[in-house]
């Protein structure tokens, strides 16, 4: 008997399989200009204004805000990297409905090189109104602000995907 896959991440014939996610929501965005003013020393929101792709229209760029309408756990990755001020550090934190629930690794300039953080984290969202955002924590030495770079090289980005559905 031929196994037939419907869109709901159910398998039916033979065998069952429940909870397999199949055509789940994905986006992939990024950051294109400088974001200027970031305080030192306090969580500021980072904007990726720019879509790669979005396969269900759930990712916000105005807003640089992922609302997935599928109810799972999402697969969330983001990095971003601080213009270069020698000794300063920068962590970066996916945060769910507003708030914090992962922090990435911290990276602290030296010798030229820009300080880049990256963070992922498995994060449930019940499909209706949970929402993730992704905040920078800069600790810019000798400064009250710092940018975070939307240079090419550095390209800063954020993307998640539907890993198992609830």
């Amino acid at each position: 008997m031929p196994v037939v896959i419907n869109g709901t991440g159910s398998i039916t014939g033979a065998n069952t399989l429940t909870g397999v996610p199949v055509n789940g929501p994905a986006f992939s965005a990024y950051k294109t200009v400088d974001q200027t003013g970031v305080a030192s020393g306090t969580y500021t929101k980072i904007n990726y204004a720019t879509e790669e792709y979005d396969t269900n229209a759930n990712y916000d760029t105005s807003l640089s805000r992922f609302t997935p309408t599928v109810s799972g756990y999402y697969m969330i990755s983001a990095w971003a990297t601080a213009v270069k001020l020698d000794g300063s550090h920068l962590v970066i934190g996916v945060g769910k409905n507003g708030g914090l629930i992962n922090l990435g690794a911290a990276s602290r300039s030296s010798g030229g090189m820009y300080p880049t953080s990256t963070c992922s984290s498995l994060v449930f969202c019940n499909g209706t109104t949970d929402y993730i955002e992704v905040f920078a924590f800069p600790d810019a030495v000798g400064a009250a602000v710092t940018t975070l770079t939307g240079d090419a090289r550095w390209r800063a980005g954020f993307l998640g995907f539907l890993a198992r559905v609830a």
